[in-house]
C-alpha cells in the first residue's frame, strides 16, 4: 500500500500501504491459503510510474517514477510493503503490513506515513474477484479523509489506483499507479 500527500483540494493526502503491527506473535504461524493468494498477487520489487489527477493546485497533475517491494516476512506472514516515489515536491516514503486474522477470518491492515497524523491508521483488505480493494481512513486536518485503493495484479504488472473523499460515498480518482516487475 501506498501513502503520500496529494495536492488535491485542501492538499489531500493519498494512501497505498504502509505499517507497523500491534501484538505480533512470538512464534509466527505458517502462511494460510489467504495469505499465499495475496502475496501471490503482490510480493516482489516493483517499478513504479504514479499519475495523480490534476488539482486546483497542479492543473496538470504530476507524474512520478519509484518503486514499491512487497515482501512476506518469516513465518508466512505479514506481507510488508514499502513505498519511495520522486516528486516535484520531494521525495515520498510510506510502508503498509497486512495480515490474515484467522479468528475473524478478515485481512487486517496497517499503515503508517509522517504526514499521517495519526501516525499509523488501519485498513481493511478484501478481494473482489481478481482485484485486491484497500479500504481505510485517516485524520487529515483533524476530519475524516476515507480511501480506497484497488490493485489489479497481472503476471508481472499490476495497476493500482487511488480514490479518496470525505465520505466512503464521495469518492474520487486522485492517482493511478502502473508497476511493472523489477529485473533482477
Amino acid at each position: 500500500m501506498r501513502f503520500r500527500k496529494l495536492p488535491f483540494k485542501t492538499s489531500l493526502a493519498a494512501v497505498i500501504l504502509c505499517g507497523a503491527m500491534v501484538g505480533v506473535a512470538q512464534k509466527p504461524e505458517p502462511a494460510g491459503t489467504e495469505m499465499i493468494k495475496l502475496a501471490g498477487a503482490l510480493a516482489g520489487q516493483w517499478l513504479i510510474v504514479e499519475k495523480d489527477e490534476p488539482t486546483s493546485r497542479q492543473p496538470q497533475g504530476e507524474t512520478a517514477r519509484g518503486e514499491e517491494e512487497w515482501q512476506v516476512l518469516p513465518g508466512g506472514m505479514p506481507l510488508m510493503e514499502k513505498f519511495h516515489a520522486k516528486f516535484a515536491t520531494g521525495d515520498q516514503y510510506d510502508s503498509a503490513l497486512v495480515w490474515w486474522d484467522a479468528k475473524t477470518a478478515k485481512f487486517r491492515g496497517i499503515w503508517c506515513a509522517a504526514f499521517n497524523q495519526q501516525g499509523c491508521t488501519a485498513f481493511d483488505v478484501n478481494w473482489q474477484g481478481d482485484a485486491i480493494v484497500m479500504t481505510g481512513e485517516y485524520l487529515q486536518d483533524a476530519k475524516p479523509m476515507f480511501w480506497s485503493e484497488t490493485f489489479t495484479p497481472g503476471t508481472d504488472a499490476f495497476t493500482q489506483t487511488l480514490d479518496m473523499g470525505e465520505s466512503l460515498g464521495k469518492l474520487k480518482r486522485v492517482a493511478t499507479i502502473h508497476a511493472t516487475r523489477a529485473k533482477k
